[in-house]
């Protein structure tokens, strides 16, 4: 997620502009770590965290991998290498040097995704450094200081969507303590597509309302969208299915079906 108001930068914020935002994900090369981190066990080109197959808009992909097209932008944009060391600056001699924070208890494949991708951003003149936190660090850091100029994560998701407190103008954790919005995201069209998901009394309203809260933050972006890993399932004799589950390991058992056993 792109922090929107972060103390350290003289403009507030290194995303203000859409085409920094827009140049930073056609600089990052998906196909690859996908294949060398997770195997090919990816969709590599899925947008947003709408991931749930009833309500993902699967015409909504990142853009092509294209670091010619990202340099434009960002020439465009008013970041130019002036000294040639190979890092952009603003017209008055800012660096583009990002900050990510990441959970040091993070899934191990997070942290090797965004050392592929500081690679990637360094081909186009984006220093992206990335701090691996303490878990009590890093939530110091994005509550309180929010010194940061992105901030990753990994987590797991439930059938029914419920992350639209990242989304959410309402969840800025600047003003909402119990929040969840780490960057101070505000789109009113966001905002009204929550509000209809929030509202609606049918699944064919909520998928609607889904599909165009995924639109507008992939248009205007919230974040970089690094993909939504699949579940590697084993089968094994006697087992017939598996549902997915976050507490599956301890409680709920029993949705593990398992075939009829001969007498």
């Amino acid at each position: 997620a792109f922090n929107f108001a972060n103390p350290n930068q003289p403009a507030g914020s290194l995303w203000t502009d859409l085409r920094v935002r827009l140049a930073t994900p056609q600089a990052i090369n998906r196909e690859r770590y996908a294949a060398e981190v997770f195997g090919g066990f990816t969709r590599w080109r899925a947008t947003g965290t709408v991931s749930q197959p009833w309500a993902h808009d699967g015409e909504a992909t990142t853009p092509a991998y294209s670091p010619e097209a990202a340099s434009v932008l960002l020439t465009e944009a008013g970041w130019i290498d002036y000294d040639g060391d190979g890092v952009r600056e603003d017209v008055n001699g800012w660096q583009l040097r990002p900050v990510v924070i990441v959970r040091d208890d993070s899934r191990p494949e997070l942290s090797a995704v965004m050392a592929r991708v500081a690679r990637d951003l360094a081909a186009v003149g984006i220093a992206l450094s990335v701090e691996v936190l303490p878990p009590d660090a890093f939530d110091e850091r994005w509550i309180s200081r929010r010194d940061y100029d992105l901030i990753a994560y990994a987590y797991d998701q439930l059938p029914g969507f419920t992350d639209f407190d990242l989304y959410g103008s309402a969840w800025d954790i600047r003003n909402n303590p119990a929040g969840w919005n780490p960057g101070g995201y505000a789109n009113a069209e966001a905002d009204a597509a929550i509000d209809e998901f929030l509202g609606a009394i049918s699944i064919e309203r909520q998928v609607t309302a889904l599909r165009r809260l995924q639109r507008v933050v992939n248009d205007d972006l919230f974040g970089l969208w690094l993909g939504f890993p699949d579940d590697l399932v084993i089968v094994a004799p006697g087992i017939e299915g598996f549902v997915p589950d976050m507490a599956w390991q301890t409680a709920r058992t029993w949705d593990l079906w398992q075939s009829a056993q001969e007498p």
